[in-house]
């Protein structure tokens, strides 16, 4: 692809090359339209890891303090109070990482945090203070006439709108051949999503509440290769800026080509932000994440065994994130399992067993009854059909779950004596012997039980588990798991052995796109609290996001606060799409197992006895909704997970990858007698450099072509088809459940 003055304009949606061509995915970087998912899925206790060290990391010369014993003490009180996921192991390895941390940041300017597959890059040193005042002084000119009698979105005003003026195929103007000569009408493309006015209409009457899953309903006609049209605009696109690196070596840049949304006489931005964007390549350059082979594989479906479901293509699960999982399961440990001598006292047990082998007794002694050949007929039929009757008992009898099971022998002395050991051990939170009453041996089986399902714990999984803090470091962990995948599904043969490896890479965007430069998509925002005006008295967040739509291919995008005052925390918070497949996660027995047919709670052994569902289980481990997951609610939930938020504070740069969702979190003003108060940030939007797509280079400024109606139209226009793409893309996701 190319849209340079060297040549004819070879871009998406010119020449021969499709609107909606994508590269295959191991030529470019990932996005999040249904591409990208975090695996495995990211425990709990993970999540508390990284939230703690992202809080840590906030405060004041954290660098220097946690290596001071004292201090770390004093945060370590702190947190054990505030984070019941906390624990012993998870701190030691906070500590240790956030050390390293330490030292990262002294180097590097920033550090990464939220890191669970998907990163942010977090930092307060490498936009300095001259040159925040710089964006803050050129920006300031763009209030009082760009904001003014704009839309306001949710409470934001935009003073620099990519929407405003984007390129309109069939309408906007054109250099076809990438240059400055000749100039023609952008061709029009054919609209390919099929049946819009119903989508629309479904999708405004699902948003007035009717329906808890409205992305489903407004979709609900519509199969996969319909509804995946819907991720694309066929009639607008966001228009980049060229800017290129301008040093033989390092990062300084300069924009080759105007910023959309920007009066061209207006160049004061031009040099702050191209710095900016010079400060962005570092963090991008740690936050991109790759494509890979395999991630677009299809799962094989099995004909010859349908009650197994589906295979994955491979044992082979690898981690798609840039930081490998601290802690890695697929299904839940305990604290205090059932003994396995327990099982003798199961009377219960006992009695199902002894009923079944009379049963079998009973159809032997008949069978030794049968008349001799010279019997007479109804002798032989009387006798056939005690026969029949007696079988059909027994196969129809739910004794059917002993089969197979021997009687147990009776507990000995020694095992009365533990079972009253047991039975006396204090209950959870005391210390105090429990004092059994005199006929407690009558009800043993019975008393063991419900003491096992009072001392039994989940056990949440701990980080050092399977692997040290080192070799997670160092990187040859080798993606063990303290609990393993599922492996009694159809595992190939032909396929190594089950396992979770992480892949470290670099990326350098200064060394692979330095020739031809990087696209940038701009946008400038300000929020304004007036305690005075009740529609703006309080922020209340904006919906979760992607940036823009795959027409932009935006693969990594930066945030910068140059601008705040007089209110309380901006966070920005992120989600990303995960893979939990319930034929990869231990939850229970089920079809995709292979014993599923001859399944009894009865031949389990006796620490599986008396934990809480599997599938409850999980949802703790994970942070997923029992009820949800198990189908009793009228929603199953997505394949999401949310990671955190990290704050954005005044001077603070944020980069991350667009393969997690984000969206900006409620505020208020800190202080109402003051009345007003205000937040103003920069959004730079990262082009995949694989890709040229139409920029600013190719064509010229609309400011003075589309008028200020014709404008708004277009932006409205925009923010409905984004709509509708998230709507195809949480279709897309989908939904999932533990049978």
């Amino acid at each position: 692809m190319e849209n340079s003055s060297d040549g004819p304009l070879r871009v998406p949606g010119m020449g021969d090359i499709p609107l909606d061509k994508g590269l295959p995915i191991t030529d470019r970087f990932a996005h999040g339209f249904c591409e990208w998912e975090q695996v495995p899925t990211v425990t709990q206790r993970e999540f508390t890891m990284v939230a703690v060290m992202n809080d840590l990391t906030d405060k004041p010369d954290w660098q220097t303090g946690i290596f001071r014993q004292e201090r770390v003490d004093h945060w370590r009180g702190d947190i054990f109070a505030a984070r019941p996921l906390m624990s012993d192991r998870a701190w030691e390895w906070c500590v240790s990482e956030l050390r390293d941390k330490a030292g990262y940041y002294s180097t590097h300017g920033f550090i990464h945090v939220l890191d669970t597959g998907s990163r942010v890059c977090k930092s307060d040193a490498l936009v300095s203070p001259k040159l925040l005042a710089e964006i803050r002084g050129a920006c300031q000119s763009l209030l009082p006439t760009q904001a003014e009698g704009q839309s306001c979105t949710n409470g934001v005003v935009s003073l620099i709108d990519p929407s405003l003026y984007p390129l309109v195929w069939g309408r906007s103007l054109i250099r076809d051949d990438g240059g400055h000569s000749t100039v023609t009408q952008a061709p029009a493309h054919e609209d390919k999503r099929t049946g819009i006015g119903n989508v629309q209409e479904r999708m405004d009457t699902a948003l007035r509440g009717a329906y808890p899953e409205p992305w489903h309903y407004a979709f609900e006609e519509e199969d996969r290769s319909e509804y995946s049209a819907y991720f694309w605009s066929y009639r607008h696109q966001w228009l980049p800026a060229e800017i290129e690196f301008s040093e033989a070596e390092g990062t300084a840049m300069r924009f080759t080509s105007y910023i959309n949304g920007l009066d061209q006489d207006n160049k004061t931005l031009d040099r702050p932000l191209a710095e900016l964007v010079s400060a962005c390549i570092a963090p991008w350059n740690d936050c991109l994440i790759e494509g890979r082979a395999g991630w677009d594989e299809d799962w094989d479906y099995l004909p010859e065994s349908p009650a197994l479901g589906w295979a994955p293509p491979g044992n082979v699960r690898p981690q798609r994130g840039r930081t490998p999982c601290r802690i890695i399961t697929y299904g839940p440990q305990w604290d205090n399992e059932a003994p396995e001598w327990i099982a003798l006292f199961d009377q219960h047990r006992r009695k199902r067993v002894a009923k079944y082998m009379a049963l079998k007794a009973e159809i032997e002694m008949i069978k030794s009854q049968k008349p001799p050949r010279d019997a007479d007929a109804g002798s032989k039929k009387k006798h056939k059909l005690r026969l029949a009757v007696a079988e059909w008992a027994l196969a129809h009898n739910k004794d059917q779950e002993v089969v197979g099971l021997e009687q147990l022998p009776e507990p000995t002395a020694e095992q009365w004596t533990m079972a009253k050991e047991y039975l006396e051990r204090p209950e959870p939170g005391t210390d105090a012997p429990v004092v059994l009453p005199e006929s407690w041996e009558r009800s043993a089986g019975i008393l063991l039980g419900r003491k096992t399902r009072r001392l039994i714990r989940l056990k949440h999984p701990e980080p050092g588990t399977a692997f040290s803090y080192e070799e997670w470091k160092n990187g040859t962990h080798g993606g063990k798991a303290i609990v393993d995948m599922v492996t009694d599904r159809p595992i190939r043969p032909d396929k190594p052995p089950a396992s979770t490896p992480h892949e470290p890479y670099t990326i350098s965007l200064e060394d692979k796109f330095r020739s031809q430069g990087l696209q940038v998509i701009v946008r400038a925002d300000s929020i304004t609290l007036d305690a005075g005006r009740e529609k703006v008295a309080e922020f209340v967040g904006s919906s979760w996001s992607l940036a823009g739509q795959p027409n932009e291919h935006v693969v990594a995008i930066a945030l910068l606060a140059y601008d705040v005052d007089n209110v309380t925390d901006v966070r920005v918070s992120f989600r990303q799409q995960t893979d939990i497949r319930e034929n990869t996660y231990n939850y229970g027995q089920g079809g995709l197992h292979q014993e599923a047919a001859t399944f009894s709670v009865f031949k389990m052994p006796a620490h599986t006895w008396f934990k809480a569902s599997l599938e409850k289980a999980l949802c703790d481990i994970f942070g997923f909704d029992e009820a949800e997951i198990a189908g009793h609610t009228p929603t199953f939930p997505m394949e999401m997970q949310e990671l955190g938020s990290v704050a954005l504070a005044k001077g603070r740069l944020i980069a991350f990858p667009n393969t997690m969702e984000h969206r900006i979190g409620p505020f208020s003003l800190q202080d109402e007698s003051k009345k007003v108060g205000h937040v103003r940030w920069i959004t730079l939007m990262l082009v995949d450099p694989h890709y040229r797509i139409c920029s600013t280079r190719n064509v010229p400024s609309q400011q003075g072509d589309f008028s200020r109606e014709e404008a708004a139209g277009y932006k409205r226009d925009m923010e409905k088809e984004h709509a509708l793409a998230d709507f195809a893309r949480y279709r897309e996701i989908g939904k999932f459940f533990f049978a």
